[in-house]
């Protein structure tokens, strides 16, 4: 059986974006950090030294600053390109070799507790071929700059909410407990067992085409994408698009209608499949209505093994003999077998002679003796239990009519 474990982490931070103490507000591009320089200097031929703190703000680089990365940072993507047969109920995915790379350039700080982070892009998946009453959901952009990277003409419906994005990144780790000090180590020395994942939650369409992009999540890095200047009055954290239309500050990237303009950094394309999933072959599952389930019917007229059986009442009762074996899995409406004790409801009743001899059986298991009885024109048996010098045996004895060779008893 495997051990393997997995633990999955809301973000992570490492070298100068650990450090980031609060994001970017007000207007500021980029997030801030305080150093302090301690510099000592030494004068030639002198005695002693003189040493000074010098603070300096140091600014990272924030979503603005980027245009684009190379794809050898992509370990993997979910479904492959070009699968014709991605089940329609699952996520699409893409994970990247760093485990810090969805949140590098996120100009914040993850909150303490939850280690909510908003990453810096984010994963859409736009229908890219009509299919029936589904419509194509981008078009292909003008080329704008060589410079810059490539980008499309969105319905602005079809993208997801950017308020949720923080929930679809997370690290995945194999192995470890997920506490600091072995994430620390894991990260270190076995950085092949932690993965950077962005997802896409959305509910995709059987049997349609879809195309997969990675696309800025904040806003200036939709300006920088699409080789704009850098609004002043735009902050790192300002999202790229709102929920709804109602947004009057996107006149930079705000195409004709309802579509708008976004640069993306990576993208794929794959079709989905129409059946063979574990949620189709669940909805073919139909609701029944089951009677009589958990009761099997048991002749006890010879049970053997010693135990006297239960007698037929009668020629008006020739089943009578029959009792009824209760099950684990029973229907609501099943119908138990009421028969010697059961049936005196709540009056004082001799017990049957098959319910004593059970009795006997089940509750004194040092019996030394117990013969068995089957039908005698087929078989007479009996066997003795013997406990010599305290180790059990069995010694088995049976009779037969039908004629044999060698050895007929032992």
């Amino acid at each position: 059986m495997s051990n393997t474990h997995y633990y999955f982490i809301p973000s992570v931070r490492r070298g100068l974006a650990a450090a980031i103490k609060k994001g970017a507000r007000g207007g500021a591009r980029r997030a801030q950090i305080d150093v302090l320089l301690r510099v000592t200097a030494r004068r030639k031929g002198a005695q002693g030294e003189d040493s000074d703190n010098i603070a300096q703000a140091l600014q990272l680089y924030g979503p603005g600053d980027i245009l684009g990365f190379h794809d050898r940072i992509v370990a993997r993507h979910h479904p492959e390109h070009d699968v014709g047969d991605f089940e329609p109920n699952y996520f699409p995915s893409i994970e990247f070799a760093d485990v810090d790379f969805a949140w590098r350039f996120t100009a914040d700080k993850a909150r303490d507790q939850t280690g909510q982070l908003t990453p810096w892009v984010t994963l859409v998946v736009l229908v890219s071929e009509p299919q029936g009453d589904i419509q194509a959901e981008f078009a292909t952009g003008p080329e704008v700059d060589k410079n810059l990277p490539p980008n499309i003409l969105v319905s602005r419906p079809a993208l997801p909410e950017l308020k949720q994005a923080w929930r679809w990144a997370h690290v995945h780790i194999t192995e470890g407990s997920g506490k600091k000090n072995e994430l620390e180590s894991v990260l270190r020395d076995q950085p092949e067992d932690a993965v950077c994942r962005l997802l896409c939650a959305r509910r995709l369409a059987p049997k349609t085409r879809y195309a997969a992009f990675v696309v800025p999540t904040f806003k200036l890095g939709v300006l920088a994408g699409l080789g704009y200047d850098l609004d002043p009055d735009v902050s790192a954290l300002d999202p790229a698009w709102l929920g709804d239309s109602s947004d009057e500050r996107l006149p930079y990237y705000l195409a004709d209608g309802d579509r708008l303009t976004l640069p993306y950094y990576y993208r794929w394309e794959f079709s989905t499949g129409l059946r063979g999933d574990f949620e189709h072959l669940v909805r073919l599952l139909e609701r029944r209505s089951l009677s009589g389930l958990g009761v099997r019917d048991i002749d006890c007229q010879h049970p053997g093994f010693g135990v006297r059986g239960v007698n037929p009442a009668g020629p008006g009762a020739p089943e009578s003999h029959y009792l009824g074996m209760e099950g684990a899995l029973q229907s609501l409406d099943t119908q138990y077998t009421e028969w010697g004790r059961d049936s005196a409801r709540g009056h004082a009743r001799e017990p049957e002679p098959l319910q004593v001899d059970l009795s006997e059986l089940v509750n004194n298991p040092e019996a030394q003796r117990i013969v068995v009885h089957f039908t005698p024109e087929i078989l007479d048996a009996s066997f003795v239990i013997v406990e010599p010098d305290g180790n059990t045996s069995v010694k088995f004895t049976w009779h037969t009519s039908r004629p044999c060779k060698g050895i007929c008893q032992n």
